[in-house]
């Protein structure tokens, strides 16, 4: 990807709490992307502090404010313009999430309040397919697997509903009694719905639970 390609949008991606008349602003002034990376910083403090004051900095709201800010410098911080991810760095905040006993919802929202984006899609458009999978299967709780049966079950449609792909863009949709695909795993997002992971020629797709139903191979 050519370099003005990136800095006009992975830059701007990797922030969403700046308006774009400050880009434009600091653009024409001159000031360029040095001075955008130090508004940047200076909006994404105050909003921290902010959400410090909402959530508290005891028991699980500090630790989810903690880890947002974890989850966020391994999406965008890994190096100064947010060009690559650290792909450790999420699966290690994952662990905490899962080992410290933390509320993957909470975390869900001080992302949101800090840096007014999803925690879920960062996640998502960081990792490939197999890596998601594997973030599903470290946190068990929040956004993690709720239960992965071998591959016995099809999952058949009760009512018409819309597919996603492994990324929760939207596929398709699809009629009710549709046989779609051998069961793979059931996810819970940040706002708690509830999605059942279907595998069909090898790819990952999902499909909110309340309208399938699990059936023998």
């Amino acid at each position: 990807m050519a370099l003005p390609l990136l800095l006009g949008s992975g830059i701007k991606d990797a922030v969403g709490s700046i308006p774009p008349v400050v880009w434009k602003a600091l653009i024409a002034t001159g000031l360029g992307v040095g001075a955008y990376l130090i508004v940047r910083k200076v909006v994404q403090n105050a909003r921290r502090q902010s959400a410090i004051r909402e959530f508290g900095r005891d028991g699980k709201n500090g630790l989810a404010v903690d880890l947002a800010t974890l989850f966020y410098q391994a999406i965008w911080e890994n190096d100064p313009v947010g060009w690559s991810e650290n792909e450790p760095l999420i699966f290690d905040t994952a662990k905490r999430v899962k080992n410290e006993k933390g509320d993957f919802g909470l975390v869900h929202k001080a992302y949101k309040k800090i840096y007014d984006r999803d925690l879920l899609k960062d996640i998502q458009k960081a990792l490939n397919p197999e890596e998601f999978v594997r973030f599903n299967e470290i946190i068990d709780t929040g956004i993690g697997i709720l239960g992965q049966v071998p591959f016995t079950k099809l999952v058949a449609t009760i009512n018409p509903t819309t597919v996603f792909a492994h990324d929760l863009q939207q596929a398709k949709r699809v009629n009710g009694r549709v046989k779609l695909g051998r069961h793979f795993e059931t996810i819970v997002l940040g706002d708690n719905r509830k999605l059942t992971g279907f595998m069909k020629n090898k790819n990952l797709f999902y499909v909110p639970e309340k309208d399938i139903r699990l059936i023998n191979a």
